[in-house]
């Protein structure tokens, strides 16, 4: 299947290459430049005590980038864009001036060749091969955007990123066809793209996306089989042993005491006990008072976490000015929004025993300003988990050098390791801007979200869980934009 897919992949670049050959026309135009800056500064208001960030943490980051865009013909297009990143790491290293300084991180922003089927000025397909950025939500100023910003087992989201603000979108390496139909009315995209930012990194993902528009409506939706074609064997990435492989218990004797970490936990009569691989190992006082281990008892069943999941999506908005504009404000004040997913449809024992815990719900609407802003929203979410919202689940502790989509871990193990780890089930988000002159425009975002940022303490990491941790944690930040 590796080799199939690594074919397809190849087959589809060679094929944009060879059909730009049979163009007609195969003048080079070369675009302007397009070159820009971002400037970020605020503030948390809020800690995640987890990872010891502190209150009042300083945000900074300073964005540089540069695009080129070629015409090759009347159907190609090139574009390649590259810049880099200035910021700080989180928390400030205490005692280690050295590790309070400004940082730099270059990268690539995009690198992709975009080819136009059929008509030149009506095309009924294009062909989208490289790393680009794909944002399905035109509406999403921060939170949403799900079918590729969240994870599965462990589940957790993510918002922002090296840009805290106007960053409501994933960047995608592989191959996207999209073919509108009905003069765009109905859009349909499908990607086959290669694991760039989460472990393991370069599965293959099929996914699709459709979005459909008519009058005031707009309707969407989506699915994604997220790391469904692995590139390395499954028993590399899903071991069958150790944290991966859960136990279920049905029989434990009622007032059996299970010890681990700092707490511990009596079995009641006729609930169910589910065990990860390691916690196998963990000290029992049977009834009676004989010690011995969990591994001394037979369970009822056994299976294996893995990483595949298949992740799904749907949006909906509505914009009452299609139906009565009204001049004194933006032609989208008044739009609401909204955004539902399930970013794992089958359900495990223990941990992820319920797909309601993994499906985040948002909604959000445009303010009126009477066209003193350009644009002044609010966002909410709501996602009924009681893990945290931690990628440490990813990793596990007990054996640094193995990674595996552990089902999170009991929660008097996370309370001694992560004591205040997010469990908020409510996110928030404001965000405006406005365009002050050609060239320059100024965002301002107050919210309380997903935010990772660089680590200090280990180096080219990001936190594990949010800087904010609760409605009430939050971080403002003001970003002024420049570029031509």
């Amino acid at each position: 299947m590796r080799t199939l897919i690594q074919s397809s992949l190849a087959s589809l670049i060679l094929l944009s290459s060879g059909v730009v050959a049979q163009d007609s026309s195969d003048a080079v135009v070369r675009m302007p430049l397009q070159i820009g800056a971002r400037i970020e500064m605020g503030r948390v208001q809020g800690s995640d005590t987890g990872q010891s960030v502190p209150y009042g943490q300083f945000l900074s980051q300073t964005e540089m980038n540069m695009t080129q865009e070629v015409l090759v013909g009347q159907r190609l297009d090139l574009k390649i864009g590259a810049g880099g990143v200035v910021y700080y790491t989180v928390p400030f290293a205490t005692g280690a001036p050295s590790g309070n300084g400004a940082k730099f991180a270059p990268g690539i922003a995009q690198a992709q060749a975009i080819y136009k089927l059929g008509s030149v000025s009506n095309p009924w397909g294009i062909l989208k091969v490289g790393y680009f950025p794909y944002k399905y939500d035109p509406d999403a100023k921060n939170l949403g955007e799900y079918l590729f910003r969240g994870g599965a087992y462990p589940t957790y989201l993510t918002t922002g990123g090296w840009s805290i603000t106007d960053n409501a979108s994933a960047k995608l390496l592989g191959v996207g066809a999209s073919f509108p139909l009905f003069n765009g009315a109905w859009k349909n995209d499908f990607l086959l793209t290669s694991e760039v930012s989460n472990v393991p990194t370069g599965d293959i993902t099929p996914s699709y996306v459709t979005q459909v528009t008519a009058g005031p409506f707009q309707l969407g939706a989506g699915i994604s089989f997220y790391h469904y074609f692995p590139v390395n064997p499954p028993s590399v990435e899903q071991p069958p042993v150790s944290a991966n492989q859960y136990s279920v218990f049905d029989t434990l004797p009622a007032g059996t005491v299970i010890h681990y970490g700092n707490d511990s936990i009596v079995v009641k009569k006729g609930v169910q006990y589910v065990a990860n691989g390691n916690d196998l190992q963990d000290p029992v006082t049977a009834v009676g008072g004989a010690q011995t281990s969990l591994s001394a008892y037979t369970p009822s069943s056994t299976g294996t976490y893995t990483f595949k999941a298949i992740r799904t999506m749907a949006r909906a908005s509505f914009n009452i000015q299609k139906l009565f504009p009204m001049p004194m404000l933006n032609p989208e004040d008044l739009k609401i929004y909204s955004e539902i997913a399930v970013l794992g449809w089958q359900d495990y024992p223990g941990e992820y025993s319920d797909r309601w815990n993994r499906t985040p719900i948002m909604a959000g609407i445009n303010l009126p300003t009477f066209q003193l802003l350009d644009v002044f929203s609010f966002e909410g979410e709501y996602l009924n988990t009681p893990n945290p919202d931690d990628e440490w689940g990813m990793e596990n502790f007990e054996q640094p050098s193995y990674i595996g989509p552990v089902a999170g871990v009991e929660g008097g193990e996370y309370s001694s390791l992560f004591p205040n780890a997010s469990k908020a089930q409510w996110k928030w988000s404001f965000y405006a801007s406005k365009k002050l002159t050609r060239g320059f425009s100024v965002v301002a975002q107050v919210a309380s979200d997903h935010l990772r940022l660089p680590y200090t303490i280990n180096a080219g990491t990001w936190t594990a869980s949010p800087l904010t941790n609760s409605p009430s944690q939050w971080y403002y930040v003001i970003a002024i934009n420049y570029g031509i």
